[in-house]
């Protein structure tokens, strides 16, 4: 009977960079019946090493470990376990993150900074056996099509104007507020640049899209007066997306 119990508790793996999170990630476990902490370590070799050794039903991972970044170490996982869990936190959830944890199937993501106590209480919701993906399927949805809006407008998916007016529109849509103070320093941190010229590179695709791209294609998604303007400031593209995209949202 013991040994059954046993078999039915949680088996969590936890990678994150800093020692002094796991040591209170721990902590708040330690008096949970259905939840063991198999193993809490600080690199992302660790992390692939011990995922092997454990084979723990959930895997933790931060994006901004050391030797082996989070998203690598998923992959590695990913391709020994397709179905295994996984939980994914990181600091930043733009297009290339976006892209390459639905390829990976991450189960859910957790934006930074998390607390050990809102870590550990996802933990729990897991260990109760509601699962995540559903959750994340609707940001899913929401980034597909965002990235087809961009690319029918003429924004290609390889370029830094691309990147970086998605990551404005998801930044916006988490409840980041101010383009200027915090949006455009947020995304210059992802690609080591600065917020003028982040608010410069999209401005520079907005004004492309709007120079090639054909009214009536514009003005289906921003609708007609803006459309035939000879250009829009990056706030008012963001606005008039988003109204058209909540105005659709039960269409798709």
């Amino acid at each position: 009977m013991k040994m059954a119990e046993e078999r039915k508790r949680l088996r969590v793996l936890l990678a994150h960079a800093e020692q002094a999170f796991v040591k209170q990630v721990r902590l708040l476990l330690q008096t949970e019946e259905r939840i063991e902490l198999v193993g809490g370590v600080t690199d992302g070799d660790s992390a692939t090493e011990q995922f092997l050794c454990c084979r723990p039903d959930l895997t933790i991972l931060d994006t901004d470990l050391p030797r082996a970044d989070g998203l690598t170490v998923a992959a590695r996982i990913r391709s020994r376990d397709r179905d295994t869990g996984i939980l994914l936190m990181s600091v930043f959830m733009g297009a290339q993150v976006s892209a390459e944890s639905e390829l990976l199937r991450i189960d859910y993501m957790m934006r930074k900074p998390v607390s050990p106590e809102a870590l550990c209480e996802q933990i729990r919701l897991w260990a109760a056996g509601v699962k995540f993906r559903q959750e994340k399927s609707e940001n899913v949805v929401f980034e597909r099509r965002l990235s087809k809006i961009l690319r029918v407008i003429g924004m290609r998916g390889n370029t830094k104007g691309f990147r970086c007016t998605f990551d404005m529109l998801c930044l916006t849509r988490d409840g980041k507020v101010g383009l200027t103070k915090v949006i455009y320093p947020d995304i210059a941190k992802k690609y080591n640049s600065t917020g003028e010229n982040v608010e410069r590179i999209i401005r520079y695709a907005i004004h492309n899209a709007w120079l090639n791209c054909s009214t009536e294609v514009l003005a289906r998604y921003f609708g007609r007066e803006y459309a035939e303007m000879d250009q829009i400031s990056n706030g008012e593209f963001c606005s008039r997306l988003f109204q058209y995209l909540n105005e659709t949202e039960d269409e798709n």
